[in-house]
């Protein structure tokens, strides 16, 4: 008791009138009922994203309206095992890029539009991808075709804006250990110094841990002082070059200082093949604003 008084922390319900825990270890819950008196529990909260790998299933219907004039309208739901953490939207663009495994999370890296936990309804006239993540970070993804979009094809066009891939590209694949990939010589605006992976608790990994979550971490130099908002992707692929997992930061960065950017990698269902790390200045364009660094462990 007198270690609850000193460093106890009160745990309040949420809006559903439900108490969860922050952190994972180990815990003794003191709960007091409407007379003062209390009961102690004991609980051993392990981390979600080392034992879930199942992502959210993603349900939706689609009312056609009477005027082609009026939009469609999308109701969406999804539903996870230990709960939906967000489910957003994203317009699928003109401008096609590779069809990735499941044909839909590749179209997913244009701008996002949030929709609420508990689902919503979608009023549009274009066709969309919809993304749902659960608490541990495992995502799902479903796409509408309401639109006259062309489909997609497995070879980018001059109009694509494909992501690097893990297989067909100019950068030579080396062992686990980082290397900078070889590029035309290009003044560019960022360098990348470092890519390594990590355990939760920092220690280094030589390979990705087999059904467990892990760090990508990267350190990132502005060479110039330039102001502008971009993009530091860290790219996850299976041994085939498919992406498996995708994440990002944007910021405006100052120039001469040395960033570590540590990216939390969930649980994949496929063997990763190689991790990368580039720098784009936004998702239309794909420029690329320094020299892509690779991990392989092919």
């Amino acid at each position: 008791m007198d270690s609850f008084i000193n460093s106890g922390l009160e745990v309040k319900p949420d809006e559903n009138g439900a108490y969860n825990l922050k952190y994972t270890g180990s815990y003794n819950l003191f709960i007091e009922d409407s007379e003062g008196k209390y009961t102690v529990v004991s609980k051993e909260l392990s981390k979600p994203s080392q034992i879930d790998t199942k992502p959210p299933e993603i349900d939706f219907d689609v009312k056609v309206p009477a005027s082609e004039k009026e939009p469609s309208e999308i109701k969406v739901t999804a539903a996870d095992n230990i709960g939906v953490a967000r489910i957003d939207y994203a317009d699928v663009e003109l401008k096609q890029i590779g069809r990735s495994d499941n044909g839909t999370d590749e179209f997913f890296l244009t701008e996002r539009k949030p929709i609420s936990v508990s689902g919503g309804t979608i009023k549009t006239d274009r066709s969309i991808v919809i993304c749902a993540v659960d608490t541990s970070g495992n995502a799902s993804y479903e796409r509408v075709d309401i639109g006259n979009e062309p489909e997609p094809t497995d070879e980018p066009d001059e109009t694509s804006s494909p992501i690097p891939s893990a297989t067909v590209e100019p950068f030579p694949t080396e062992t686990a250990e980082t290397q900078p990939t070889e590029a035309p010589d290009i003044d560019y605006l960022y360098e990348i110094g470092g890519l390594s992976i990590l355990t939760q608790a920092g220690e280094a990994l030589d390979a990705p841990p087999e059904n467990g979550s892990f760090e990508a971490e990267v350190t990132l130099r502005k060479l110039k002082n330039e102001s502008s908002k971009d993009y530091v992707f860290v790219a996850v692929y299976n041994e085939e070059g498919i992406l498996l997992n995708i994440d990002y930061v944007r910021a405006d960065f100052a120039p001469d200082y040395d960033y570590s950017f540590g990216f939390n990698i969930p649980p994949q269902t496929r063997k990763i093949g190689s991790i990368k790390a580039f720098v784009w200045s936004d998702f239309s364009s794909a420029e690329p604003l320094s020299e892509t660094k690779e991990i392989s462990f092919k």
